[in-house]
């Protein structure tokens, strides 16, 4: 019979998608990166002298390295720089929004919290576009890539920084862990960020490694069970933004249920995994 650790690592291997792309993906990446580069041209026109710059790039799990499968398969941060100002990050989300829907099936384009969820040949795209702000600054410093992003939920602009999410993540030592917590998120329908859940498990685990995978795992649903419905959630990026206000009571509230059920299923000499993440 397998050892709770020796379950959650077959698991793992079962469910975790840091391979690297599939032939399909790359296609389904070529074809959304044409679109995007349509989408570029039309403002080039604008601002002679400072032209609108678009650059894209992919980003999310895959790229950090905790990426499971079931959630998007292709994530591609759009970085924008509007040295004059001329448009707001609602009207690069609105204005990319409606360049794509015409070119895809109804239910197969979605508006999201701050992406652009895409179906395509198999394939989950997320498209985010950002606003860089410190665009007079160098590439050495880390203000270079901070982004304003348009939040659809607060109705609001949140600055961010894609790379520091990427640093948090393959630096940590923890992708093992944020994979199983995101499995645990997926199998429960919970509502919590990927985001939410690298920054809790870093915060939770930085000076309190075991080592081991389960003891690591339960210390994570405790932390959820006693603290979730209170907790800030600061983004590395910005300590202005807790990503825990994307979250309202009820989802906060229905995490910390699903915890406590999952820390029932272990009885000390027993633990029953399967129950807990699948």
């Amino acid at each position: 019979m397998a050892t709770v650790n020796e379950y959650l690592n077959e698991l793992l291997n079962k469910k975790q998608n840091n391979y690297n792309y599939t032939e399909n993906e790359k296609r389904t990446y070529a074809y959304i990166s044409d679109l995007l580069n349509q989408w570029k041209q039309r403002f080039n026109s604008i601002n002679y002298y400072y032209p609108i710059q678009i650059q894209m790039e992919l980003s999310g799990s895959k790229a950090k390295g905790d990426a499971i499968k079931g959630k998007s398969d292709i994530d591609i941060f759009v970085s924008i720089t509007d040295r004059t100002n001329q448009f707001t990050c609602k009207d690069y989300y609105e204005d990319l929004y409606a360049f794509l829907k015409p070119k895809f099936a109804t239910n197969s384009l979605r508006k999201q919290n701050v992406s652009i969820g895409i179906s395509y040949a198999g394939c989950s795209i997320d498209v985010t576009p950002g606003k860089r702000i410190n665009y007079n600054s160098y590439s050495i410093y880390n203000d270079y890539d901070n982004h304003f992003i348009y939040s659809r939920k607060q109705n609001k602009n949140i600055q961010t920084n894609i790379k520091k999410h990427v640093n948090l993540v393959k630096n940590s030592g923890l992708t093992k862990e944020m994979m199983l917590i995101k499995l645990w998120r997926n199998c429960h329908n919970l509502v919590l960020p990927s985001i939410a859940i690298e920054i809790i498990v870093n915060d939770i685990l930085y000076d309190k490694n075991s080592y081991d995978l389960y003891s690591n795992f339960k210390k994570i649903l405790e932390a959820l069970r006693d603290s979730i419905t209170t907790r800030k959630i600061i983004d590395p990026a910005n300590t202005n933004n807790n990503i825990a206000d994307t979250m309202d009571d009820d989802e906060k509230e229905n995490i910390r249920e699903i915890a406590i059920q999952s820390l029932s299923y272990d009885h000390g000499n027993t633990v029953t995994t399967s129950k807990i993440v699948w």
